[in-house]
């Protein structure tokens, strides 16, 4: 009676962990007892072993696995291959199924930013209308179909190595046209002077869509996600996590303060915002790591400013790291730059249509209330 035993309840559905014999036993003990007390189970549902589904999930004790079940993940691939097929979908039809994709990304959470063009064209799109979706939509669709084609249906959970502490500090600067990025890498504590670290220029030769809003300062929280993701880039190598045991975790510090709950949520509909959260989870998963990222404030990250200024007297030059933004192995940044900057204008579009259909039923239900508050003689008189 004092074996190691979970008992987890999501709605009426439970689901029982044990481990060893004993453990077993004491499973079979607690249904039992619970049938003593009147526990009405479906005993066709029951399942046991050591993968089964529960929920809509799929549990591997032995690969250490957490997904969504085969028929679920078949489901989902079949919807968007014909959705992608035909190019088109009713608009309140893919509302119903972004909730299930919303469901496969509570294990799947790495998938969670490529939801957010789907959210922002869902929300404003008529409900009834049958439309072609923006580019920008139908390539996070594709990436979502593809990535369950490849067997992406679960993600193995790994044990997290000791925390790494602060690994970077990164910062932006937007100011008329000039726009810089930089970061330092401080992991251990090391000084500035011994600390690898990068500043790069971003102008429209390299970085064009910098100017997707016209001034650039309109994207400062874009310019402050891109420093952190070109962080990781050069800071983390790929493989960083022990051949994949272990999932290396650590912090990176910024003075945006919105970032850092884009990056604990992995969701925002703000574009270019939404492509650079969509890089930098990519960016994370081929390093098997996760990232917190802290606001300080700026007096606090006076060294990462420095560098997005031009100022790099308290670092070695030998220690640069020359940035090429061309070069870099950026995996879905640049599609869903190109696409998402021609849902701008129909988003807008869009809600401005909303808008006045929404003000034009608020005035007509004042209307109706006021004629509603008249007499029969005020509203129709002899």
């Amino acid at each position: 009676g004092r074996d190691q035993v979970w008992q987890l309840i999501f709605a009426d559905d439970l689901n029982v962990l044990a481990k060893g014999v004993d453990g077993i036993r004491t499973s079979v003990m607690i249904i039992f007892v619970m049938v003593l007390f009147g526990t009405p189970f479906s005993w066709p549902k029951l399942r046991g072993g050591f993968c089964y589904g529960w929920v809509g999930l799929e549990i591997d004790l032995t690969g250490y696995r957490l997904g969504i079940t085969l028929g679920r993940a078949q489901w989902l691939k079949d919807w968007l291959s014909g959705v992608l097929e035909r190019q088109g979908v009713l608009v309140r039809d893919l509302a119903a199924v972004l909730g299930r994709l919303s469901f496969a990304a509570g294990p799947l959470e790495r998938i969670r930013p490529f939801l957010s063009p789907i959210y922002a064209w869902t929300s404003v799109a008529p409900g009834a209308a049958y439309m072609a979706p923006p580019p920008d939509v139908l390539l996070c669709l594709r990436w979502l179909r593809n990535r369950l084609e490849r067997g992406g249906r679960s993600e193995e959970v790994m044990e997290m190595q000791q925390h790494e502490g602060l690994l970077f500090r990164s910062d932006a600067k937007a100011e008329g046209d000039s726009v810089c990025i930089g970061g330092w890498e401080c992991r251990g504590g090391i000084s500035t002077e011994h600390a690898r670290w990068f500043s790069v220029e971003l102008n429209q030769e390299n970085a064009p869509w910098i100017f997707c809003k016209g001034e650039p300062f309109k994207i400062i929280s874009a310019l402050e996600l891109l420093s952190t993701l070109v962080s990781v880039m050069v800071f983390i190598p790929p493989g960083a996590a022990q051949n994949g045991a272990f999932a290396l975790s650590g912090t990176a510090a910024t003075d945006n303060k919105g970032n850092s709950y884009v990056v604990k949520k992995l969701m925002t509909t703000a574009f270019p915002l939404s492509a650079c959260l969509m890089e930098l989870s990519e960016q994370l998963e081929i390093r098997a790591s996760w990232l917190d990222l802290e606001w300080v404030p700026r007096q606090q990250n006076i060294e990462a400013d420095a560098l997005t200024n031009g100022h790099f007297a308290a670092f070695s030059p030998a220690n640069r790291i020359m940035v090429d933004m061309k070069s870099l192995p950026f995996v879905v940044l640049t599609e869903m730059i190109e696409a998402g900057g021609g849902m701008l204008a129909e988003l807008a579009g869009l809600r401005e249509k909303k808008r006045i259909e929404r003000a034009e039923a608020r005035k007509a239900k004042r209307a109706r209330k006021r004629l509603a508050g008249l007499s029969l003689k005020d509203r129709d008189p002899w």
